[in-house]
């Protein structure tokens, strides 16, 4: 079900309404998430409006355990990560315009930015591309391009549904 925002919504067993409005009083706004690993244990969330990304760990029983920041992104504006079989995680910031590198258990570190918003214009979700994986793809809401470079490490490959 989902309420007049689009947002999916629900009511509880009491007929109280969830989901769209637990957005309304949430600050983070989730805008992508990833599987953090081949195993699949763990989501990634990026929640633009916290300025951050969480991980929510997947409990044995499907239940989301306790989320932890791994990554405060403070005074950036997050969009979309792609994360390489190594553990390293790229974030697109479409403000400022950035990418964020951050290395397995690291700090964020600034892997490129465009202070004129020529090349990058609003850097979304990347993702890794290419027959080994080994380019990153990198979407602009800002434009009409597409940008690639060599990140030096392998992508790891998306994880699709089977229903």
């Amino acid at each position: 079900m989902h309420g007049a925002s689009g947002q999916p919504g629900s009511n509880d067993p009491e007929g109280r309404a969830s989901g769209q409005q637990a957005q309304a009083e949430r600050k983070e706004l989730p805008s992508d998430l990833r599987r953090e690993s081949a195993e699949g244990d763990a989501l990634l969330v990026v929640e633009s409006g916290a300025r951050r990304v969480v991980r929510v760990p997947i409990e044995e029983n499907g239940a989301a355990g306790p989320v932890t920041v791994v990554a405060d992104l403070t005074g950036s504006q997050p969009d979309g990560i792609a994360l390489a079989v190594d553990g390293t995680m790229f974030v697109g910031c479409y403000r400022p315009d950035r990418i964020y590198r951050v290395p397995p258990g690291g700090s964020p570190e600034i892997w490129v930015e465009d202070p004129d918003g020529v090349i990058l214009n609003q850097p979304a979700n990347p993702v890794f591309v290419g027959p080994g994986l080994d380019r990153l793809l990198v979407t602009s809401l800002g434009g009409w391009n597409l940008v690639t470079a060599d990140p030096g490490v392998t992508g790891l490959p998306l994880r699709y549904p089977t229903f």
